[in-house]
């Protein structure tokens, strides 16, 4: 059988599978469980919320939490491959990973890099397709990702962390970038926080 709720198929009248499921639809459901850790980075809080960073400094153990909670997310997308990989080396994008929290649930994420190929947009201009090639702009900081488990959506929460991890890296919503192409709630997101025009960084 397929469960609704989290999409796995499995055989509930199997112990293995049936454990699995259980494990696999409450990470789906509820959020990826993790306790508060000595080893984590909170850049912000306000219980019984906090948001925490992890990069290629970080432990394994941070970088391999975000990977779990990549690969979930990834699940909500068209998306081929997961947002962040522990594995990846350090280079020139630098990327940064910002894990939102609910009590000892991770409930969203959202990624971001530097970037050096940009171009200025107006919504009628990204509509058109014909966005303005900044050259020989320095690199920006650029949203590749964000992601809010669903059932935590439309509180405001897509817009806390992206906003949260700009101010945290010195920029704001309408000097930071963003990976191109979007999804629909990707694109509803970026117009709310950059009414008017916007940066695509890739």
């Amino acid at each position: 059988m397929k469960c609704p709720d989290c999409g796995l198929g499995y055989v509930p009248d199997v112990p293995e599978n049936a454990r699995f499921h259980k494990k696999y639809h409450d990470e789906i459901v509820n959020g990826l469980p993790a306790k508060r850790a000595k080893n984590d980075r909170i850049i912000w809080e306000d219980s019984p919320l906090r948001i925490t960073l992890v990069n290629y400094n970080s432990p394994l153990s941070q970088k391999k939490r975000a990977e779990r909670v990549a690969i979930i997310a990834r699940k909500d997308t068209p998306f081929d491959c997961a947002s962040y990989h522990a594995s990846e080396p350090f280079d020139d994008l630098n990327v940064h990973v910002f894990l939102l929290y609910l009590h000892n649930r991770i409930i969203g994420l959202t990624v971001i890099e530097k970037r050096s190929n940009i171009w200025k947009c107006t919504w009628k201009q990204y509509k058109s397709r014909d966005p303005e090639i900044l050259t020989g702009h320095p690199s920006i900081w650029s949203i590749g990702f964000v992601w809010i488990l669903r059932r935590h959506r439309r509180k405001a929460l897509a817009h806390r962390i992206a906003k949260e991890a700009a101010f945290f890296l010195a920029t704001d919503m309408q000097s930071i970038g963003w990976y191109t192409p979007f999804t629909e709630s990707g694109e509803a997101l970026i117009r709310r926080l950059c009414p008017d025009h916007f940066y695509i960084a890739k």
